[in-house]
């Protein structure tokens, strides 16, 4: 502690004295933030002071749902959205149980309420920071992915009769290749971040009764990696799956007030089509990759326009000046860091087709997205795309630039006859059906696998259900 503590101080006077560039005081930031060593999660003596009573407990059973990575950092963006969309709807999907939010701490997990939610429906107690007390029948759900997590503390209250299940929305992270920029700053971001996931991951896996993941894709994913590791002692974990929800705005509820007038300049682009991509722009998202098949598009006389909405990851900072110093940046390439609901939905109401280019992805909600609003995608063809959006998209090889350009050419011939596939009719759920989705895993054992058996259970339904579901049997 003393070490860390001094090498804080040290970077706080020379940033004063010798300013340092934001990018490496940004990296010492992400490491303390991040570091977590793996730990023994063999049982340490009981901490009274840890686990004393809640003020308020009832004869219901406990669902804990954490919030520790959102009540630290306030982004709404990725992940933490997940984490307040399923939230926002577990008081009516998890019937039988009263929701308590929690995030961990280095003494373990306390309860914590939201802000932003009613109090009363997240919060069974109503109040802060008191540690937790379980009883058989309790549950620990996590969506978040908070790095620093106490496992150890979890390890405890699954003594007591919790039961513990994470979800795993992609394994990224888990790749030895980084996909971002060479330089040393993001070699040394990309080192930590898999280092730290890896510590993440560990935890999880040695703590979970089970996980479940975004997709059949990435659970499918897990089950290979456990097989090729197979360290891991825990011998009885249960893998599911599940989908997620999407927000279903219509452009008439919203309306066109606040969209900046450089949207509405793109959208009113007559006669030249326009291909949107959603997401942050991270390597695996494949921008760099579509930037190059447009420059192709564009040298061979294809008057098209390509629209990037998004802001640039921590592994490839590049990416934002191959676009604002492009010839075409502002003509023909657009790029939108931060748009409000009212302008993403203008886009995806008014371009031609979207653009899912990533090498890999846990889920893709831009596809549910553009499906609700009737717009064509265009995607990389890899599993999850085709798990999602099946025979609604027109798919091209996960090879390089020149198949995107080419699958633009092919597409456009098929749109000029109507015979490109049609993002409508194409299956989704929203945050209701996913959350009750969740619950169903959990409370009627609907698992996909057991590891490291890996008995697939053929009854759990592959196929993206709709958000019209039978709420019966949730507790």
């Amino acid at each position: 502690m003393k070490s860390k503590q001094r090498l804080r101080n040290v970077l706080r006077l020379i940033s004063e004295y010798f300013p340092l560039p934001m990018r490496w005081i940004d990296v010492a930031v992400f490491y303390f933030r991040t570091r977590n060593r793996r730990i023994n999660f063999a049982p340490t003596k009981h901490r009274g002071h840890i686990y004393e009573d809640l003020a308020a407990v009832t004869a219901q059973p406990t669902l804990f749902y954490d919030i520790s990575a959102i009540s630290s950092y306030k982004d709404a963006r990725g992940i933490h959205r997940v984490v307040h969309k399923i939230l926002e709807q577990l008081s009516a999907a998890a019937k039988g149980y009263q929701v308590v939010t929690v995030k961990s701490t280095r003494d373990g997990l306390i309860t914590c309420g939201e802000k932003g939610h009613d109090g009363d429906r997240c919060h069974s107690s109503g109040l802060n920071n008191y540690p937790i007390n379980v009883k058989p029948g309790d549950i620990f759900i996590s969506l978040d992915l908070y790095r620093k997590f106490n496992f150890k503390a979890l390890q405890e209250l699954r003594l007591q009769g919790l039961k513990t299940y994470f979800v795993v929305h992609d394994l990224l992270d888990l790749r030895s290749c980084c996909l971002g920029d060479s330089d040393l700053t993001s070699s040394l971001i990309a080192h930590i971040a898999r280092r730290t996931y890896r510590n993440w991951l560990h935890g999880v896996l040695s703590t979970s009764d089970g996980i479940i993941c975004v997709s059949k894709s990435i659970a499918d994913e897990l089950l290979d990696w456990l097989n090729k590791k197979g360290i891991y002692e825990n011998k009885n974990l249960q893998i599911g799956f599940f989908y997620l929800g999407a927000d279903f705005i219509n452009l008439k509820e919203l309306g066109t007030y606040g969209v900046p007038d450089c949207i509405h300049t793109t959208l009113n682009a007559k006669n030249k089509p326009i291909f949107l991509m959603v997401g942050v722009m991270d390597p695996h998202k494949g921008h760099a990759q579509v930037i190059q098949a447009f420059e192709t598009l564009w040298s061979k006389g294809l008057d098209v326009i390509l629209v990037i909405v998004g802001k640039v990851g921590l592994l490839q900072p590049s990416i934002k000046g191959t676009i604002i110093n492009h010839r075409e940046y502002g003509n023909r390439l657009f790029w939108f860091e931060f748009v409000d609901d009212a302008a993403l939905v203008s886009l995806y109401s008014n371009s031609t087709a979207l653009l899912a280019a990533s090498f890999s992805e846990g889920f893709g909600l831009p596809l549910i997205e553009a499906a609700y609003h009737g717009l064509p995608i265009i995607a990389r063809d890899i599993p999850i795309f085709r798990e999602v959006a099946g025979q609604h998209a027109f798919y091209f090889e996960n090879t390089g630039a020149d198949a995107i350009a080419d699958a633009i050419v092919n597409w456009l011939a098929l749109a000029e006859r109507n015979e490109e596939p049609k993002s409508v009719g194409m299956a989704y759920r929203d945050w209701f059906a996913s959350t009750y989705h969740l619950l169903d895993i959990i409370n009627n054992n609907k698992w996909y696998a057991l590891w490291p058996t890996s008995v697939h259970n053929l009854a759990q339904a592959n196929d993206l259900p709709t958000n019209n579901v039978d709420c019966a049997g949730i507790r």
